[in-house]
């Protein structure tokens, strides 16, 4: 399984030690596996592993029984003549008799082995369908991680913008106070500034929500004023990358499993040799009915065991196992091929968003001179306090585009290397 290296900033992860914290997108990552209940499940399948071979090593050892049995006939074995001058012993109607057998296998045509290996391989596809649950579970966390990203974000922006109205609006108010200025440019200030704080209310709130199940997936408490790092530093986040999704090894462990079926069907159909012995007390001794007394006996010997016919049904198995394999071929390779279009999706935005941020870029220049000239004239009068407000809206609408086409290209990079596999 990877392993994620924890990337959190010196501020602790608990609430209320800091006002504010500064997380990772990888230190999400970290956290959120930790949490989950399916990180304990690759080490239950390896107990159950570790218990499956140690029962089948107990095929190698004797296996001892002990059986009793008492009955009672409607008849005998009785000679249908008497022989003159001797007696003839009569067998009891009431029998009973109690023995023990031991049974030690020589040779089991390979079924322990194979067992064992077919064990293995299981538990190959079942920790590699843990990796598969796990990823999921990264994925979610991008999606919760990028959504209160993008409101923090903008809420630097809409406060950034309500800072530069108030300065301004101290400019307004000296100049209504001296009637430069009307009342209209001060109610203009004054509603644009309600509207942008109405704007950081709605955002804290959609805020709240997202931190709230971020922190549920991470399974610690997190403030609503935590910072939220853009990813990058150990996330590989540049370069092209092979696909490398749990799923499709998943999809090759199982063909494995599949194949080692067929080794056991294959050992199914060998002879198998084992030793044995009985011995007990009966009576009347099952070995002598003519031993009517309770009497000792036993038997040893070496057994063989072949199956010569099955009516094809091993022929069947395996042929059923050839069907499933292609299924799982057929799914690996669609799969393979969603992966590889979503990823060269994911790969052109990715490349198309440093011409958008360039241009970005120029807009929030241009943008900023435009308001600046507007603030000057603004206090000279010759444009209204509406002019300024709306040049200053679209500066903060260019910024927030601007910061939120940054967000979109990691988000973008993020999404290809998780889709690869490689994140």
């Amino acid at each position: 399984m990877k392993r994620f290296v924890l990337t959190m900033s010196a501020v602790a992860m608990v609430a209320g030690v800091y006002a504010q914290e500064t997380i990772s997108l990888q230190g999400c990552y970290e956290l959120a596996l930790q949490h989950t209940p399916l990180s304990g499940q690759a080490a239950l399948y390896g107990e159950l592993a570790a218990s499956k071979e140690e029962r089948l090593g107990l095929a190698y050892r004797p296996q001892v029984s002990l059986n009793g049995q008492w009955s009672y006939q409607s008849d005998v074995f009785s000679l249908p003549f008497s022989i003159p001058g001797a007696e003839t012993p009569e067998i009891p109607k009431s029998q009973y008799q109690a023995t023990v057998g031991i049974e030690q296998s020589i040779y089991d045509g390979g079924m322990v082995r194979q067992s064992r290996e077919a064990s293995k391989r299981e538990l190959a596809a079942n920790q590699q369908k843990v990796e598969v649950d796990l990823y999921k579970v990264k994925e979610s966390v991008n999606s919760l991680y990028f959504g209160v990203l993008r409101i923090q974000e903008a809420e630097k922006n809409l406060e950034a913008a309500r800072n530069t109205l108030l300065e301004r609006k101290k400019v307004i108010d000296a100049g209504f106070s001296t009637g430069v200025l009307l009342q209209s440019d001060k109610s203009a200030f004054e509603k644009e500034i309600l509207t942008i704080e109405q704007q950081l209310v709605a955002a804290e709130a959609e805020k709240e929500g997202l931190v709230a199940m971020l922190a549920d997936k991470l399974g610690q408490p997190l403030s609503v004023d935590a910072v939220l790092t853009l990813p990058g530093g150990t996330i590989p986040l540049e370069g092209e990358a092979t696909i490398n999704r749990p799923e499709l090894s998943y999809l090759s462990e199982q063909k494995t499993v599949l194949s080692q079926a067929g080794e056991l069907i294959a050992a199914r159909t060998k002879p198998k040799v084992s030793a044995f012995a009985r011995g007990g007390f009966g009576s009347p001794n099952p070995y002598n009915f003519f031993k009517t007394d309770l009497s000792g006996f036993y038997m040893a010997g070496v057994r063989l065991y072949w199956p010569l016919f099955d009516w094809g049904a091993s022929k069947q198995e395996r042929q059923e196992l050839q069907i499933q394999e292609q299924l799982l071929e057929n799914s690996r390779s669609d799969a393979m091929s969603q992966f590889e279009n979503g990823t060269l999706q994911w790969r052109k935005k990715w490349l198309v968003s440093d011409e958008v941020m360039k241009r970005d870029a120029e807009i929030v220049r241009l943008q900023e001179s435009i308001v600046r000239e507007y603030a000057a004239r603004l206090e000279g009068g010759t444009v209204t306090s509406s002019d300024y407000i709306t040049a200053l809206d679209q500066l903060t609408r260019a910024k927030i585009t601007a910061r939120m086409h940054e967000i979109d290209k990691a988000w973008y990079q993020v999404q290809y290397f998780t889709l690869t596999g490689n994140l």
